[in-house]
């Protein structure tokens, strides 16, 4: 019966993992072709591969998605996405195969042509409607339809204009476009037309990131704590772009897959409340190794500067700085843990030094009443209930009977 519900659920499944699985044989596809042409890479490829093999992560934490929340349209999005980049690795990689081929192979510039668009739709997914529909799959409200047509608007234009280009593709200048629309005078046109395109996808892309401030500034519980994964994430991308721009072009590559897995522990409510965790341990950890990561530099390097004679590479002086850096990190790292909970936790703080303070007179105190006097207090500094009560078993009164309050 396909009006069925669970009939309905397995057929989104089956779907869903079966467009992961599409998406996984392009990837595969992709490094085949890379493999033919492996003695003579292109600059920078393998980087720009990389790249695009993480959207992957897209596909499956997608598939995952929309198999368990097949009404929930991120998870398609997310597939969307994985499957195009799929698509565009392929056209890429042929291309560079099918020229490079003796003879030529036929096809070179209709693989090319797909990655002079395809990119559009990608790019303005994951940084508009992801944001606007994130996490329930709904606008904010009905007032955001105007956001949500602009962006699909820009979307379009930008894809259209950068189809139809007419003259040499900018990714491979000796192919012309095979479907390109017009003269010299046309391409001008169509390359305004694009831009243009962009320039509107940034503006929705800031109204997209505007909605999730103003989701989260209103919600509450869970959906709070999910707005809270997927903003920890972002800031770990743009850690990413950082470190990216000063050299370290794997950090891209790493950070960029955080955002899918983020969405889905948001939009399957996995672990939710594990997140205060995950950033206590992120900034602690992350404070630690930078700091550590200063002091092995500096007894690498200084003695070079004090002393004339001694190499960088010089084995004690590494071995050195090693065991010196292993035996700074647990003291470090407990100072760094006090004062993140300090200054970022200190409810927390409090409720865990006020606890530790009552173990200590639990020791000592032998008065009932005393001591039952101090647990309610200590309850209430820690918890914060609306009501305590203390429910003793005293032999003379028998089980059950309350002699506290």
């Amino acid at each position: 019966d396909a009006g069925d519900p669970t009939v309905r659920h397995r057929s989104a499944a089956l779907l869903a993992w079966s467009l992961c699985g599409v998406t996984l044989l392009a990837f595969v596809v992709s490094f085949v072709f890379i493999r033919l042409t492996w003695s003579d890479p292109t600059p920078d490829r393998f980087g720009f591969r990389g790249f695009q093999a993480v959207f992957f992560v897209f596909s499956l934490v997608g598939a995952l998605i929309a198999s368990l929340r097949p009404s929930n349209p991120i998870g398609w999005m997310l597939l969307g996405g994985g499957l195009i980049a799929g698509i565009q690795s392929i056209g890429d990689e042929y291309s560079i195969y099918a020229l490079r081929a003796s003879p030529p192979r036929p096809g070179a510039d209709i693989a090319a042509w797909l990655g002079e668009w395809v990119w559009v739709p990608i790019v303005g997914m994951t940084t508009t409607f992801l944001p606007l529909l994130f996490p329930n799959g709904r606008l904010p409200s009905r007032r955001w339809r105007v956001i949500a047509w602009l962006a699909g608007g820009a979307i379009a234009l930008s894809a259209v204009a950068f189809l139809l280009v007419p003259g040499p593709l900018s990714q491979t200048p000796s192919l012309d476009n095979p479907v390109g629309v017009g003269g010299p005078s046309a391409r001008n046109v169509l390359e305004a037309l694009g831009g243009a395109g962009l320039v509107l996808m940034v503006v929705t892309t800031a109204a997209a990131a505007a909605s999730l401030v103003m989701r989260f500034r209103r919600a509450a519980g869970d959906e709070r704590q999910q707005l809270k994964w997927i903003a920890f994430a972002a800031v770990l991308l743009v850690v990413g772009f950082t470190l990216t721009a000063v050299g370290y072009d794997l950090a891209l590559v790493l950070t960029i897959p955080l955002i899918p897995i983020a969405i889905a522990i948001a939009v399957l409510r996995y672990r939710l409340y594990d997140l205060d965790v995950v950033i206590n341990r992120t900034l602690v950890y992350g404070i630690v190794t930078l700091l550590l990561g200063l002091v092995y530099a500096a007894a690498i390097f200084l003695p070079q500067v004090l002393f004339v004679g001694v190499e960088s590479n010089n084995s004690l002086l590494i071995a050195g700085s090693t065991l010196a850096v292993a035996a700074l990190f647990r003291p470090v790292r407990r100072r760094i843990q006090g004062f993140i909970d300090r200054r970022f936790y200190r409810r927390r703080y409090d409720a865990t030094r006020t606890l530790e303070a009552f173990s200590a007179r639990l020791r000592d105190e032998v008065d009932l009443n005393s001591l039952t006097g101090e647990l309610l207090a200590v309850v209430r500094s820690t918890m914060q209930p609306a009501h305590v009560s203390l429910w003793l078993r005293l032999p003379e009164t028998g089980p059950g009977e309350q002699a506290g309050r």
